[in-house]
C-alpha cells in the first residue's frame, strides 16, 4: 500500500470517528438531544420553535458524514460534505463568540468550556483532515508502487493513525487545557 491510500484511510477513519462520537453525544438519550436543541436557542442559532428541527438536521448531516466515510469509492464526496458541514458549524461558533455568548460546546455532548478559539482551531484541523483526505483520494490512482507496504500493514497503519487523530480531536479542548500556557511566574 502506497502512502496516499494510507492518508485517505487515516482521514476517513478520523472524520468518521469524530462525527460518530459527535452524533452519539447528541443522541445518547432524549435529555442530551433536548439540551443540544436548547443550546442552539441560547446561542441564537435557532428559535424555540425551530430548535428541534435544526438539532435534528445537524445530527443527520453529521451522520451522513459518518456514512460517507464508510462507503467504498472515492473519498472526495465525503470529504466535501465534511468540509461543508464544518464550515457551517464553525460559522455558528464564530457567530456565538462574536455575540459574547458564553455557551458551552455541545459538539460531543455535555461540556463545561464555552465556545471559543479552541473550537474554531479544532474545526480548522478537522477541515484540513477532510481536505487532505479528499485531495489524497483524487491523487491516488493506479496500482500500488513497487516496494509499497503490504496492504494489511498499510490498512493497520491507516486505521490506527486515524483513530489516534480522532481521539486527539475529540479531546482537543481538554488537551489544550492540559497543555495550555503556564501561569506567569509568581502566580498560581
Amino acid at each position: 500500500m502506497s502512502a496516499l491510500p494510507m492518508v485517505v484511510l487515516c482521514c476517513r477513519v478520523a472524520l468518521g470517528a469524530v462525527f460518530a462520537v459527535s452524533v452519539a453525544g447528541k443522541v445518547r438519550d432524549r435529555a442530551a438531544f433536548t439540551e443540544f436543541g436548547a443550546s442552539l436557542v441560547r446561542m441564537r442559532l435557532a428559535g424555540p420553535r425551530t430548535a428541534a428541527a435544526v438539532a435534528g438536521a445537524t445530527v443527520l448531516a453529521e451522520a451522513a458524514v459518518v456514512v460517507a466515510m464508510c462507503l467504498p469509492g472515492p473519498s472526495w464526496p465525503g470529504s466535501a460534505l465534511a468540509l461543508a458541514l464544518l464550515a457551517v458549524l464553525t460559522g455558528g461558533i464564530v457567530r456565538t463568540v462574536r455575540r459574547g455568548l458564553a455557551e458551552p460546546c455541545r459538539c460531543f455532548g455535555a461540556a463545561r468550556r464555552p465556545l471559543g478559539r479552541v473550537h474554531v482551531v479544532r474545526n480548522a484541523v478537522l477541515g484540513a483532515v477532510a481536505l487532505a483526505g479528499g485531495v489524497a483520494g483524487l491523487l491516488d490512482a493506479g496500482p500500488p508502487a513497487p516496494g509499497a507496504l503490504p496492504p494489511v500493514v498499510g490498512v493497520l497503519v491507516g486505521v490506527v493513525a486515524g483513530l489516534t487523530l480522532a481521539a486527539v480531536l475529540v479531546r482537543f479542548e481538554e488537551l489544550v487545557e492540559l497543555f495550555g500556557p503556564l501561569p506567569a511566574p509568581g502566580r498560581r
